[in-house]
């Protein structure tokens, strides 16, 4: 539990203490940085085909770093980094007081006391390696400043880059003579006698530039003990350079996902298990790659056929019949399918996704870098293609059009938008209209009763229905109440016989088909009629009203949205003693998502109360990323977080304004509010009151509070 304090207060200004060139760990910072870095780095040694001087990259691990660390160099750093004695003081006694007892025929022996180390499993640890690791790093970057370490430039604006660090996996780039070798090793050595950390001598390779001469490589190499490759194997879990065959890069990705399929325990896996397995494990494995890479179509076509032939239960020399095209399946359940992923959109949403992290943080190294390699004078939005690109530069030059679909103009000053060749905001596409599908998975029948129905593609004998479309439109707006559950029913029976007949022999009587089917709706509907007690954690909210301390008058704010008939802000204000000083309500036209929604209703509350001219207020929603939002001062760039900003700004004008999450059951005035009737799309105020409808719940409120107190 200390541990887990000491964190949560140190993440909060980690970032200004490591440097750019660490990314493990650090708020703000993904590993996906340091291999973008990493990769254009080698694209551009690979490619050093011309000059005077060459480049290198040297490669290296630490041995058993964790276990290795000494706690006097510990607390030592934390000195010098300016830490408070007392928090130096707490940390070390976390990290000492550590004990440890081996095992023998399952007794435990006396207690070990360990003198260096950082305990593994601790959510300490990691954050104090890094603070031992940063030492390194200012050792190569106080070399880099004296002009004894020339770093690697891969462009004239961009950033000189000396070495990169993800936790104890170090890269250290240079110019490629024996000068620079020296200065390395004089680094590395001051600080393995420091920090008691020691390289493992089996993992060090260097990769030299085209244009290094063959006496230079067998310089360097006896001055560093290391291995020379003429390529790079992997970096961070990667491909470090991908040539002209794409598919052999990433056939490790395919052979991952094929081996999980393939284990043993999944011959014994239902669909449910499969549709499991394949959902949280498979596709869950290409995601960094993809989220960096443009995998090849032939891959992700392998892929999907190897997931399709697990789904169905092919063996090694028996095929199953697929009674479902594969790329029906990637619908969404709604939509008539299961759901899975199709990875080449999924591969273009992922680059997408790190498109959006470069253009949201300019300022971090990897932006930086590929700012001044492909696009010196514009943002990424006008970057090109560009000369000799990287393959992970063509991969997001392969996802740029669905970003620049995708992306919107949120007015600010008005400055830097081009208004002939962007969109503004308030100009994309709607939302789709529900479709059929979307009502069926709704009906009160099991799950599986309707995916089975979706298998039905053609009916060519029915002269009144010639798809399953047409069917299913028909039982969803000609017929209503359990009839349509009978109907859905009767579908499956049938199917079911159909199936019995077709692989097992077995012919039932109509009768005997629908009346087993009906027998086991009635148990699924008696069993979804059960009462379940509902159960709430310790941090999941207040579940009734509160009132506000003395002096405070609290603001419970809500939405409702009506679909097309637009939305209600809701907002209701009470003193300590429960009286309710305003109530009102604003309806208009707009339907939002729900996230803006309940922005929108706490702007409409908080102007309700900077116009009563209250000083000291509590503002209630039932809205948890909104008051984490608020509560953070993180605003995302987006409409949600441009009303965030606009919420701040109008709780400056209070004394006091404290933002809460509460649950519905304690925010139910405010939600009556949000959705009461007549719809008339203005705006009402009820001052000493509130209307006539909820004016019981206001009153049990009241109650409520009176009891528990």
């Amino acid at each position: 539990m200390a541990s887990k304090v000491l964190v949560n207060r140190l993440k909060a200004f980690l970032e200004f203490l490591v440097d750019d060139e660490q990314s493990a760990f650090v708020p703000g910072r993904l590993i996906s940085d340091n291999a973008i870095i990493a990769f254009e780095a080698f694209h551009y040694i690979k490619s050093h085909h011309h000059g005077k001087h060459g480049s290198m990259a040297f490669k290296l691990d630490m041995s058993k770093a964790y276990d290795r660390v000494e706690w006097n160099f510990l607390e030592r750093t934390m000195v010098r980094m300016g830490f408070a004695a007392r928090w130096i003081d707490t940390v070390m006694r976390c990290v000492r007081t550590v004990r440890s007892a081996v095992l023998i025929n399952g007794k435990p022996t006396s207690y070990l006391r360990p003198r260096r180390g950082l305990r593994q499993g601790d959510p300490l640890s990691p954050y104090l390696f890094i603070i031992c690791a940063n030492v390194f790093s200012h050792l190569i970057s106080v070399e880099a400043e004296r002009k004894n370490l020339v770093g690697v430039r891969i462009c004239r604006r961009s950033p000189c880059l000396t070495h990169l660090f993800f936790a104890d996996d170090t890269l250290i780039l240079s110019r490629d003579d024996g000068r620079n070798a020296e200065t390395i090793w004089r680094v590395i050595d001051l600080y393995q006698d420091a920090s008691g950390q020691c390289l493992n001598m089996q993992k060090l390779e260097l990769f030299f530039s085209p244009n290094t001469t063959e006496v230079e490589k067998q310089q360097v190499t006896m001055i560093l003990d290391a291995t020379m490759v003429n390529s790079p194997t992997k970096y961070l879990g990667l491909p470090a350079i991908i040539g002209k065959n794409n598919s052999a890069a990433f056939a490790p990705v395919k052979e991952r996902i094929w081996k999980k399929l393939k284990g043993w325990k999944e011959k014994l896996l239902s669909f449910a298990g499969r549709e499991v397995l394949i959902k949280t494990v498979a596709q869950s494995i290409p995601t960094y790659q993809m989220g960096l890479f443009k995998f090849p179509l032939s891959l992700c076509s392998e892929i999907e056929g190897n997931l399709a032939r697990f789904w169905w239960g092919h063996e090694d020399e028996k095929n199953r019949l697929c009674w479902v095209a594969w790329d029906k399946m990637y619908k969404s359940k709604r939509d008539g399918g299961l759901g899975y992923r199709h990875f080449e959109s999924f591969n273009l949403a992922m680059l997408t996704n790190q498109i959006w992290r470069l253009y949201d943080n300019p300022q971090s190294l990897a932006a930086r870098l590929l700012a001044a390699r492909y696009f010196p004078n514009g943002d990424i939005l006008s970057a090109g293609l560009g000369h000799h690109p990287s393959f992970l530069w063509r991969s997001l030059m392969e996802a740029m059009w669905v970003f620049r679909e995708g992306s919107r103009w949120l007015i600010g000053d008005g400055k830097s938008v081009r208004w002939k060749k962007e969109q503004r905001e308030g100009q994309g596409s709607t939302s789709e209209e529900p479709t059929i599908w979307r009502k069926v998975w709704k009906l009160n029948v099991p799950p599986k009763e309707v995916w089975n129905e979706t298998n039905i593609e053609e009916m060519d004998k029915c002269e009144r229905f010639h798809t399953i479309d047409d069917l299913l439109d028909h039982i969803i707006n000609r017929i209503k109440g359990k009839e349509q559950s009978k109907i859905i029913m009767v579908l499956w029976a049938i199917w079911n016989g159909r199936n019995r007949e077709y692989h097992g022999g077995e012919r039932w009587e109509p009768r005997r088909v629908v009346e087993s089917e009906w027998s086991f709706w009635q148990a699924w509907s008696d069993a979804q009629r059960m009462e379940k007690p509902r159960q709430f954690g310790n941090n999941e909210g207040v579940i009734r009203w509160t009132r506000p301390q003395v002096g405070f008058m609290k603001v419970n704010v809500d939405v409702g949205v009506m679909g097309e008939m637009g939305s209600g802000l809701g907002v209701i204000i009470r003193e300590h003693n429960g009286q309710v000083v305003r109530a009102g309500v604003q309806q208009i036209r707009e339907a939002w998502d729900a996230d803006v929604a309940e922005a929108k209703a706490m702007e409409f509350g908080l102007i309700t109360a900077f116009q009563m001219e209250l000083q000291n207020i509590v503002v209630e929603a039932d809205c948890l990323p909104l008051v984490t939002m608020l509560r953070a001062k993180s605003f995302p760039r987006n409409y949600f977080g441009n009303i965030g900003k606009v919420i701040d700004e109008l709780a400056s004008g209070f004394n006091c304004v404290e933002f809460k999450f509460v649950r519905r059951e304690g925010n139910r005035a405010a939600h009556c509010m949000a959705h009461l009737l007549p719809l008339v799309y203005s705006t009402r105020f009820w001052v000493g009151t509130v209307p006539e409808s909820i004016t019981t719940i206001v009153s049990s409120e009241l109650e409520q509070v009176a009891t528990n107190e």
